[in-house]
């Protein structure tokens, strides 16, 4: 039906169609990326603010590379269903991105990235006062997330991506250490950490390796014991409903189901797997029942994504009403969380991660049109 159609009731925007929606959004993140102030994001950095659970009043800037890399992948995946005038403002965006990437990139010549600035200083927590002092000893190691998908968003070099997933053979469970933050049913699994450091715990989360597995899929490298340990700890997380149940614990960084299904969804999207393949009514039937639930805009935005990606033709209409720019600009729904606790021993992990301590929620304004974005632009 003709009222089943995503996103076209439009009685309350200024927008008069789709198309002039979509460029409406891309300028918005356009000026998101060149208004930021110089004294706190380097240029081309998309503003990124952070709070601490234990003082929600405090909103800290915080310049790390990891929303560029998830705004120009999401772009640039949709490239091809933009106008000529929409495609000239997503490689603009891309290029700054290109340009303000080597602040972030390993000093030692190793394709790898860091959440924060690896040049000329590297900091933690950026803008934290006194906690700055222990920015050497404190510094955390390159991570997963950011390198695979600042590799699909800028580098797109296929012997460069095979170079990566062979390092990350060496950050696995049970390679060095064997993973402590987990339950004994998952313990056993080889799967990949979140970290590029052989001093850090290993950290499971199964969003970090949904995108480590989305890398691996578009590049078409050749998977490794690793990459199908992977797959087993998100298909098993979804067969126990833990991503129903406990967000927080199997996918710490980001704990909430519904990015959790927003993940899998793109995954499942770039290449067939056929054990999530298998899964898809459960994970259709688990989304429509989160949309059930109390949540905000950007959740529900992500998703009817995910319902729209698995060929769900009856997808919820999500109306957006004249409120929806300052609804998504200061929204309190964050898309990713540090999580210190996330590499705590098991209890622990979820008596600290309950109390909040160590625990930062992280938003960005420019990616939140982003993800509105790419649901406009789903068939």
């Amino acid at each position: 039906m003709f009222f089943c159609l995503f996103f076209y009731c439009f009685f309350f925007l200024k927008a008069q169609n789709k198309e002039a929606l979509i460029t409406d959004i891309l300028e918005k993140i356009v000026y998101e990326q060149d208004a930021a102030t110089e004294t706190y994001f380097p240029k081309g950095i998309f503003p990124v603010y952070r709070q601490y659970d234990k003082n929600k009043s405090s909103i800290k800037p915080d310049d790390n590379i990891f929303y560029n890399a998830l705004i120009c992948y999401t772009l640039k995946k949709n490239y091809l269903k933009l106008s000529a005038k929409q495609k000239c403002m997503v490689d603009t965006i891309v290029e700054k991105t290109k340009r303000v990437a080597n602040f972030y990139k390993n000093t030692r010549d190793r394709q790898t990235f860091n959440f924060w600035k690896t040049n000329p200083t590297r900091k933690v927590f950026p803008n934290s006062g006194w906690i700055n002092w222990f920015d050497k000893i404190n510094a955390l190691p390159d991570d997963m997330d950011d390198t695979v998908m600042m590799h699909l968003a800028t580098i797109e070099d296929s012997i460069k991506a095979a170079e990566i997933h062979a390092l990350m053979q060496q950050f696995v469970n049970k390679n060095v250490k064997t993973v402590k933050n987990t339950s004994k049913q998952y313990a056993k699994l080889t799967a990949y950490s979140t970290w590029f450091g052989h001093k850090m715990p290993i950290d499971f989360d199964a969003c970090v390796m949904s995108n480590v597995l989305l890398f691996v899929q578009h590049y078409h490298l050749k998977w490794t014991k690793a990459d199908s340990a992977s797959l087993q700890y998100i298909v098993e997380v979804i067969k126990n409903n833990h991503h129903l149940t406990k967000p927080h614990f199997i996918a710490p960084h980001y704990s909430k189901t519904s990015i959790f299904l927003y993940h899998i969804s793109r995954l499942m999207e770039e290449n067939s797997l056929p054990a999530l393949d298998s899964l898809k009514p459960k994970l259709i039937k688990d989304a429509l029942a989160v949309w059930q639930t109390s949540i905000g805009l950007q959740e529900k935005i992500m998703l009817v994504t995910s319902l729209k990606r698995w060929g769900y033709n009856n997808a919820p209409i999500v109306i957006l009403d004249s409120n929806w720019e300052h609804e998504l600009a200061l929204s309190n729904e964050a898309f990713f969380i540090a999580n210190m606790a996330s590499m705590a021993k098991n209890p622990y992990k979820k008596i600290i991660g309950d109390a909040g301590i160590g625990k930062f929620y992280y938003y960005c304004t420019a990616y939140n049109y982003t993800l509105l974005l790419e649901s406009l632009l789903q068939n």
